[in-house]
């Protein structure tokens, strides 16, 4: 029996696509889902979810994560060949020695990089952030092996464990769907930029609303969060924001978009990986993983912060033509689902 376990499983994100591409490759004899968010299990599947959040819940998670480590800790002992998909609390699952192969989204924010996990600031106390991360350590001396997104989140998981983690980029399945036009989705007929986030203040949106209001671009902004309602008042004239759209919506709106632009340090950056499978140019910051897959033809990186380099950059791009069309196949066969799965599947065993 070969076991996949997701310890959070939230809407609109890396994780969720990763998700669906691993239960869709039938690999997996036996799915636990440490914690989800409400509705996503419609999808049909055969697997068993420890928690699942209350409507508007994922707002403000803080309670639901604690509740997820106590139930991981509850777990038995994970036996056989088992893959441990990590995000935001999967390596507090009991790992015995040489059982699992870990895929690490990101080190544990709120344990290893608080900076960058300001909502989660205060969950808990020193002691007992002490013993999470004790365990963290523990359970990834035992893996059998440790894969991640990127280099860029490999140095921060030699940063935060002291270990060496093989990249293999996620996968990106958006362009195996037929593009369906989102009828009434865009308000302004005007070429425009896109970029697909959560709704989070760590994401750098008020940053790049206001770069793009500068250059007198329109900026769809696919997604939601928490932090909806405050940037829609912080937004100017120039910005749309779109919720609830289909994937097949969301292949629509990158294929009609100019480029794709983002101020927010991706761990991968999925979405950037998306538009580039549609030969959409991309703009992203150099500390970001996804930035290691973009070359001269398909976009450019700029220095996070800096709003002379973002606007610079974006004007190179858009005064460029698009990707040459074996560029886009190779990224389409380099985010292929099923050389992911298979290299996973492998190294499970």
């Amino acid at each position: 029996m070969k076991r996949l376990v997701q310890d959070v499983l939230l809407a609109h994100g890396g994780a969720e696509r990763v998700f669906w591409t691993l239960q869709a490759g039938a690999s997996f004899d036996d799915i636990v889902i440490g914690l989800t968010g409400p509705g996503l299990l419609s999808r049909g599947g055969s697997w068993r979810v420890l928690r699942e959040m209350a409507p508007g819940e994922d707002m403000d998670p803080r309670d639901a994560l604690v509740r997820l480590v106590e139930a991981a800790h509850r777990e038995p002992r994970l036996r056989g060949p088992t893959l441990v998909m990590h995000h935001h609390a999967g390596l507090q699952f009991d790992l015995p020695p040489g059982a699992a192969t870990l895929y690490l989204h990101t080190p544990t924010r709120f344990l290893w990089e608080p900076e960058r996990a300001i909502w989660e600031t205060g969950i808990f106390d020193a002691a007992e952030l002490r013993d999470l991360r004790a365990r963290e350590l523990w359970s990834i001396e035992r893996a059998r092996a440790i894969f991640t997104n990127s280099a860029y989140t490999a140095g921060r998981i030699r940063r935060a464990y002291g270990c060496d983690a093989r990249v293999l980029h996620p996968p990106s399945e958006l362009w195996t769907l037929k593009a369906r036009p989102g009828e009434g989705l865009l308000a302004d007929s005007r070429p425009y930029v896109i970029t697909v986030s959560r709704l989070v203040f760590t994401k750098g949106l008020k940053e790049l609303m206001d770069a793009t209001r500068s250059l007198g671009l329109p900026l769809v902004i696919v997604g939601s969060g928490r932090a909806s309602a405050s940037l829609r008042v912080a937004a100017g004239r120039h910005v749309q924001f779109i919720t609830g759209c289909s994937d097949a919506e969301l292949r629509w709106l990158l294929q009609g978009s100019a480029a794709f632009v983002s101020f927010s340090r991706e761990d991968f950056g999925l979405a950037a990986a998306e538009a580039l499978c549609e030969g959409v140019p991309c703009v992203v910051p150099s500390e970001s993983g996804v930035a290691e897959c973009i070359d001269e033809s398909s976009g450019t990186t700029f220095c996070p912060g800096a709003l002379d380099r973002f606007r610079e950059a974006l004007e190179s791009v858009l005064a460029r033509p698009r990707p040459p069309r074996s560029r886009v196949a190779a990224y389409r066969q380099h985010f292929s689902g099923r050389r992911f799965v298979q290299a996973l599947v492998r190294a499970v065993g």
